[in-house]
């Protein structure tokens, strides 16, 4: 399996396991009380076998740690044409040359996802275009993962359809990049399908195995 591939199954192991929600500077996966958007991506890349640290770099300084180990990273025009299977989005939003906000997600087509990326409703698919990410702007930053309204999606590491790339409430980002790994070629929909229910598997064995 490719290093993305198997980062972005990591991913999404994490975002369907309850247990995590999101802390602002987490990062290891065995960090119970939670990860960010950046931990979670360089968690996920570190353990895939990318050499960057197991750690939540702050996303202002992604785009030159990825380039620095071979990612090509460009400005994103807005086209979803430009999105692919794998690729890593980052968004900072700068007002006066100071940092206020920042946010990135793993870009993923046909997996299981949330339908809603509004959170209110808990059902799910196999979504063409979709985000895995962590992300403050959910609700609840306590220890574990909760459904919005109580019924709703786990809203805070969590996948979900694509809606729009930023998700600052009021902020929207001065910059937005796609960084991707020029070695990687996405699996064809059918396999990508594979490790969509592949990752099911072992969600649904989680929860029999903790009954």
């Amino acid at each position: 399996m490719a290093m993305m591939d198997t980062a972005l199954s990591l991913a999404q192991s994490i975002c369907w396991d309850e247990g995590y929600g999101y802390r602002e500077g987490g990062h290891a996966a065995s960090y119970a009380d939670g990860v960010d958007c950046g931990g979670l991506v360089f968690h996920c890349l570190n353990a895939a076998g990318y050499n960057v640290a197991d750690t939540s770099p702050g996303v202002r300084y992604m785009n030159g740690i990825l380039s620095g180990i071979g990612f090509n990273v460009f400005q994103y025009t807005g086209s979803l044409d430009d999105l692919r299977h794998g690729d890593i989005i980052t968004m900072v939003h700068y007002e006066g040359g100071v940092v206020i906000a920042g946010h990135t997600t793993f870009i993923c087509r046909n997996i299981n996802a949330y339908i809603d990326p509004s959170a209110n409703s808990n059902a799910t698919a196999i979504i063409p275009l979709a985000k895995v990410e962590g992300s403050s702007t959910r609700g609840h930053t306590t220890q574990g993962d909760h459904q919005r309204n109580g019924t709703g999606a786990y809203w805070e590491v969590w996948c979900h359809a694509f809606n729009e790339l930023y998700d600052q409430g009021t902020y929207l980002p001065t910059e937005v990049y796609v960084c991707r790994d020029p070695n990687y070629i996405p699996v064809p929909p059918d396999q990508q399908l594979y490790f969509t229910l592949k990752v099911l598997d072992n969600q649904h064995k989680r929860k029999f195995n903790n009954i």
